[in-house]
């Protein structure tokens, strides 16, 4: 609707200028409503920039439309002025915006499709416009529904129950149920490069054996398409595209004929090389096998993919490469060039210049792990150790210190052994910043002591951007829950008296609402 407000009013506001332009300044001596005026007298009295007894500007005219318009409540306004009593009298002639109410779904409805997803294909939305168009499209997206379920014969009717007092209209839908048309033997265009009989099987649109054919359901006929296009992944052809590109419904012998246009694409074979890593490892690891398809992104992510699995080994300094090779004889080829490099075990991981945080706490929060008897060769890598690096530094951010610094020493010949790695973090924590004073703003119909206990901030407890963010969300919802959807916070921090404290206030602009709404 507020999309097409521009132009109703450009198309009403003319109209209505002209007509009262010869009445230009005439007491007004009454204004009337056609059919009804369903605001609020105080909403009303807010719209109209005049009452009777004001003269008449067109202009106020047309402001009176647009605050009118903006009530969402009139789809149309006419206003026609008449002369009244030596001034003149003024009849808003209006159609009044109809919202939805309800959906019913009553009959014989056979699942698949449930009522929910019928309701669901209406598209209807309770509390918005409604407008005949939209009987129709729901109408027809219902009908639409149940032939992609089979149901070509059935019959959906609507029946509109309006309540005008309350400008919604309430639909209900009856659905009349019929018996649910089957498959039949599908057309295949393509170069299927399989055998008619094997991607029959893979529909699962036929029952084995007796050969007969099923029921129509949209999920069945997904279904069969991708067990078409599994087929051909079994047999190495990534690349395949399977489509279903029509259902023809024979309405004398009630069945429906899909047709399925396939491009089977040439057939992928992934290997790696300089190091040979089983079938089960790349099908895992390198996503085109999952994703069905086969682009550089694909390609990229499974080297990344490979370099975490060979890192969890030890295989730290590996590097993973890939070369597509071009088709050949109906054969693409996926080269993994893998150079492991040596394999390192992690012989000990140690933290020094945490004073604030027992070492178990920061180890908790690490990737990096020293060797074990559940982890062989530990855990170590760049990425790991960035990761790490980030981690602990929040921590210590979160808890005040502004300007922590961390960073990790790798020593790859620990006490001169080949192949042994210890990795050293070390923590400047700088000094820790604290709350000087708290001070609450605005909290007038809220009490600020009650707030006050439940925030992450409080005078003589450190200070840090995590703690406001939480305060502010805290705030919000503690007013959202008590009928301020609108409600505004603002927090703001500066210098204390010492240094290193920080004086926060948090201000709240209380802005009540309807939370039915919001």
């Amino acid at each position: 609707m507020a999309a097409k407000l521009p132009c109703v009013f450009l198309l009403l506001l003319v109209p209505a200028a002209a007509q009262v332009a010869s009445f230009e300044n005439r007491p007004i001596t009454d204004i009337q409503f056609s059919p009804v005026q369903p605001l609020d007298p105080s909403d009303l009295a807010r719209a109209l920039p005049f009452q009777k007894g004001d003269p008449l500007h067109a202009d106020d005219v047309a402001t009176a439309i647009d605050r009118l318009f903006a009530s969402g409540r009139f789809e149309d306004i006419v206003v026609e002025a008449e002369p009244s009593a030596g001034g003149v009298a003024l009849h808003f002639v209006t159609q009044l915006t109809s919202f939805f109410g309800g959906l019913k779904v009553v009959g014989r409805i056979p699942h698949p499709p449930n009522r929910t997803q019928i309701a669901s294909a209406t598209e209807l939305t309770l509390g918005a416009p409604f407008r005949d168009e939209d009987l129709t499209k729901a109408q027809q997206a219902v009908q639409e529904l149940l032939k992609k379920n089979g149901m070509y014969r059935d019959t959906v009717t609507p029946v509109v129950t309006r309540d005008d007092s309350a400008q919604q209209v309430f639909l209900t839908l009856q659905i009349a149920g019929k018996k649910r048309a089957r498959y039949e033997m599908p057309v295949i265009h393509g170069g299927t490069m399989l055998p008619d009989k094997t991607i029959f099987k893979a529909t699962g649109w036929r029952l084995p054996i007796v050969h007969w054919w099923r029921q129509v359901t949209a999920m069945r006929t997904d279904m069969g398409v991708q067990g078409v296009l599994a087929a051909y992944q079994k047999k190495d052809r990534l690349k395949a595209d399977v489509e279903l590109t029509n259902l023809d419904y024979d309405a004398a012998a009630d069945k429906v004929r899909p047709t399925l246009e396939i491009d089977p694409g040439p057939r992928v074979k992934v290997t790696p090389l300089e190091f040979n890593v089983s079938k089960r490892v790349l099908k895992r690891y390198v996503p085109v096998f999952e994703e069905h398809a086969v682009d550089d992104d694909l390609l990229a992510e499974g080297s990344r993919n490979l370099i975490d699995y060979f890192q969890g080994r030890g295989y730290y300094d590996v590097d993973v490469d890939y070369r597509v090779q071009p088709p050949k004889d109906d054969l693409e080829t996926v080269q993994y060039v893998i150079s492991r490099g040596q394999r390192y075990k992690v012989a000990k991981v140690s933290i020094a210049g945490n004073h604030y945080f027992k070492e178990d706490t920061i180890r908790e929060r690490m990737y990096i792990q020293p060797a074990s008897s559940t982890m062989r060769q530990g855990r170590y890598s760049e990425a790991f150790q960035r990761k790490d690096e980030a981690s602990i530094a929040d921590l210590f951010r979160s808890n005040g210190f502004r300007d922590v610094k961390v960073a990790c020493a790798v020593d790859r010949n620990y006490h001169g052994k080949t192949g042994e790695i210890a990795v050293a973090v070390s923590i400047d924590e700088g000094r820790q910043w604290m709350v000087g004073d708290l001070v609450l703003e605005g909290f007038q119909q809220i009490n600020a002591d009650e707030v006050r206990g439940q925030l992450a901030s409080a005078a003589g407890q450190p200070f840090s951007d995590v703690n406001l963010a939480s305060d502010r969300a805290f705030v919000l919802t503690y007013y959202y829950e008590r009928g301020f959807p609108d409600a505004t916070f603002k927090a703001a921090a500066t210098p204390g008296r010492t240094p290193y404290h920080v004086n926060v206030t948090y201000t709240v602009t209380e802005e009540p609402g309807n939370t039915s709404d919001a």
